[in-house]
């Protein structure tokens, strides 16, 4: 679970809108090494690449889905992007019992705004695969 809390706190700090821009620097300055690395690459990546794409890797095909959502969300095809995603859900494997959604989909920089609120509640109320 924390490989996408992580990177949600480097996305969510950089926020503009973020009222609480120093919270990745405490993060750094007081997690110990690995996180403290971890959280500063990712930080690095963000910057050099505009935002961070997830790693699904670990859920080959719902990755697949999730790599082809990103070619329609880029295209502006939002509806059809956010529908392969629901049809590739039931695909998706959590990493741990506490991994209930594949949270990447909140951060990732091509993902993250095809995810409305109403889309994450379908997301949510729609059966994923289990461990």
């Amino acid at each position: 679970m924390l490989t996408d809390l992580w990177p949600m706190l480097v996305i969510a700090a950089a926020s503009p809108d973020d009222p609480q821009p120093w919270a990745l620097d405490q993060a750094i300055d007081n997690a110990g090494e690995p996180v403290a690395g971890l959280l500063r690459a990712l930080a690095g990546q963000r910057e050099r690449a505009g935002g961070l794409a997830a790693d699904f890797g670990y859920a080959p095909a719902f990755a697949a889905a999730a790599e082809h959502a990103r070619g329609l969300a880029r295209a502006g095809r939002d509806a059809e992007a956010f529908e392969a995603i629901l049809a590739a859900l039931p695909s998706w494997r959590p990493l741990s019992p506490l991994h209930l959604a594949p949270m990447g989909l909140a951060w990732d920089r091509d993902l993250s705004r095809i995810m409305t609120a109403e889309r994450r509640e379908r997301l949510l109320a729609t059966a994923r695969g289990s461990g």
